[in-house]
């Protein structure tokens, strides 16, 4: 593919652009794109000059076919040059055909890669889909449903393992479910203590008053032990 003017590549994309070195795309998606463009067009230069070649060999074949029209003698060597121009003809025919099909596989890596974008897997999960190989059924084919099979499979046994074997978190070690020592432990029993003797709630029936009397404060009576 015929490159950019500096110029312009420069102008319209300004990050990539240095003294250095040619300016580039910015984005990957847009590289990998012009990549794959710039192979088709590489396989259907290749295609042409071929065909080019063929014209050429089938005009010297069709003056070789007129000379025998015309009744004239072609001698041994004659023979041999026609041989050798038809050997050529069929050898660049193939050669033109598998330009033709890298060509077309290109475009549908380029077309693959489009739809690609649309997603967000993994760079090693895209290429595996880009380098499938080409089914007339589908863009993708059977790699598709490949690639859901092995997801399905992970997705199963990642559930298993967080079902029968826990992952530990940072931080969590073997002492995190002992009890905590000595005063930070009676702290927590005390406050536990004091949070059950704590004063009725108010919302309490006039008969549970009448029938039991009302216990005395807890901080009443740890203020006047104080002050005694």
């Amino acid at each position: 593919m015929s490159p950019a003017e500096k110029t312009l590549a420069s102008y319209l994309s300004q990050r990539s652009a240095s003294s250095l070195k040619r300016p580039t795309l910015p984005t990957k998606p847009c590289r990998t794109t012009s990549a794959l463009v710039g192979k088709a067009y590489q396989a259907a230069g290749q295609a042409g000059a071929a065909l080019h070649t063929m014209a050429v060999l089938q005009v010297y074949q069709a003056d070789f076919l007129k000379d025998l029209s015309a009744g004239t003698t072609i001698d041994e060597e004659a023979f041999s040059e026609l041989h050798r121009a038809t050997d050529l003809s069929l050898r660049a025919t193939k050669q033109t055909a598998r330009a033709f099909g890298r060509s077309m596989s290109a475009l549908v890596s380029t077309e693959r890669h489009l739809w690609l974008n649309l997603t967000g897997i993994k760079d090693k999960d895209r290429v595996f889909l880009l380098d499938s190989l080409v089914s007339p059924s589908g863009l993708f084919g059977d790699s598709v449903n490949t690639v859901v099979t092995r997801f399905r499979e992970v997705k199963r046994y990642e559930e298993a393992f967080v079902q029968f074997l826990p992952r530990r978190t940072q931080g969590e070690g073997p002492s995190a479910t002992q009890p905590l020592p000595g005063p930070s432990r009676s702290r927590e029993v005390k406050k536990q203590s004091v949070a059950s003797r704590a004063p009725p709630s108010k919302n309490c029936g006039q008969a549970h008053h009448a029938q039991q009397p009302p216990k005395p404060d807890l901080r009443t009576i740890i203020n006047r032990k104080k002050k005694s």
